[in-house]
């Protein structure tokens, strides 16, 4: 596994380990950018350690060639971009699942992998195709890249993993139609999942609705973290 531009953010469990949480970010940022609701969600599952990782600074065609980090290239806003550079960054990812798993002796299916826009885009695409079962894949404001290749790069480990994805009606940026499909595709493909929309949540996060609903799913995922949590253990 190879760390990207910045050292990875890692917010240890403060009660006894029981699972872990991978989330992604989107372009140009880092896994800096998202420490903060992460904070909010380990005060709630004390018994999770969360992982923000950071993508490698690339040159993004785009936005012009400009440097910034990016888990692949994007040449053009839409589901049929080619997402040149995805493949290195699910074997990175990949890796670091597999070095969590041998750090911690945790299950796979106690690992749940997660992103925002083009991070959820990765965290869809590695969390299928990983070779071990995982507790379950979310994608924030993200799409599925490269439709037509899903299934046949899906891995059986991963069949049965559930997935969630929640995205802003009023997304300017990765249109909601955009989430909608690839969403359907999952499902065609024969995943099970659900997908939430947020009425005037444009590309961002929205802390009251949608966030509160991903505590809500994280909870149903992790009922053991809950109960330990609400017996002060």
């Amino acid at each position: 596994y190879r760390p990207g531009c910045c050292e990875d953010i890692i917010l240890p469990a403060t009660k006894p380990h029981v699972g872990t949480l991978v989330f992604l970010h989107g372009l140009g940022d880092t896994g800096e950018g998202w420490h903060e609701p992460l904070m909010m969600l380990a005060e709630t599952f004390p018994h999770l350690k969360m992982i923000l990782p950071s993508a490698p600074q690339a040159p993004v065609t785009l936005n012009m060639g400009m440097v910034m980090p990016a888990w692949f290239d994007l040449q053009r806003l839409d589901e049929q971009d080619p997402a040149v550079g995805l493949e290195p960054s699910v074997s990175n990812i990949h890796a670091l699942l597999d070095k969590e798993l041998a750090e911690t002796g945790l299950p796979s299916t106690k690992l749940v992998l997660a992103g925002f826009s083009q991070g959820g885009a990765l965290a869809l695409t590695a969390g299928y195709r990983y070779g071990k079962t995982l507790a379950a894949v979310a994608a924030l404001s993200g799409w599925l890249p490269k439709p037509s290749e899903f299934a046949k790069k899906a891995d059986s480990a991963n069949a049965n993993t559930q997935f969630i994805m929640m995205h802003g009606v009023a997304d300017e940026v990765v249109r909601f139609s955009w989430g909608r499909n690839g969403f359907k595709a999952l499902q065609a493909a024969g995943r099970k999942g659900d997908f939430k929309g947020y009425d005037r949540l444009g590309h961002g996060l929205d802390v009251e609705n949608e966030w509160a609903d991903f505590h809500i799913w994280l909870a149903k995922i992790f009922p053991d973290a809950i109960a330990k949590a609400a017996g002060k253990n």
